[in-house]
């Protein structure tokens, strides 16, 4: 079963969601507060069987809101965005894939989780890496 955990940044809170293997999936924008930021996922919960608009192809009838929308970032590999009924971002992916199956198959593993992930009550504190 996946989980929502949340990250202190030291200037604001995100959550993340972790698929079964412990691998994150997605994370949010930076909230101000804690309250938001559990609000941020109640959303990911509401809007997780969203349809997908792939916005890498000609889109003859875009998808009204809430989405998934697929896209290629500046590395040219296959990203995706939730957003919400009023087309506010809510998360996006963790890391980006060489083909779009890839990027899909996140999408439905967030679909299946999602509405059942465990959300932790703790709110952990970012890990600060120095160079050498």
């Amino acid at each position: 079963m996946g989980r929502f955990v949340l990250t202190d940044t030291g200037g604001g809170i995100y959550f993340s969601l972790l698929g079964d293997d412990g691998k994150e999936l997605l994370h949010s924008q930076i909230y101000k507060t804690e309250m938001y930021c559990r609000s941020g996922i109640r959303s990911v919960r509401k809007n997780s069987q969203a349809r997908v608009e792939n916005l890498t192809v000609p889109v003859q009838d875009p998808c009204k809101c809430p989405k998934f929308e697929i896209y290629r970032d500046d590395e040219d590999v296959f990203r995706f965005r939730l957003r919400a009924k009023n087309g506010q971002l809510i998360a996006h992916s963790v890391r980006g894939f060489n083909e779009e199956e890839g990027c899909l198959r996140c999408i439905l593993e967030i679909r299946r989780i999602a509405k059942k992930a465990q959300e932790d009550l703790r709110v952990l504190k970012a890990s600060v890496q120095t160079a050498v």
